[in-house]
């Protein structure tokens, strides 16, 4: 988890107003946890590899994410 959370807790962003991504969103959502900022991402796109057949038979799999 060392750089998702250096990424999104520790370095600022210029296009954030130098905030980082998670300070950033608790000026948009206050009340937000402050434990999300130790959650791990899931990585989407292997989701919809691995769900996206069985779903969504007819489409390709990343049409899961489409709907």
């Amino acid at each position: 988890m060392g750089y998702i959370y250096y990424y999104n807790n520790v370095r600022e962003h210029s296009a954030l107003n130098y905030h980082t991504p998670f300070s950033y969103l608790k000026t948009q959502l206050p009340d937000i946890d402050d434990k999300i900022r130790f959650v791990i991402p899931i990585m989407l796109d292997k989701v919809a590899v691995d769900l996206g057949p069985s779903l969504h038979p007819e489409g390709s799999a990343c049409s899961v994410l489409t709907h």
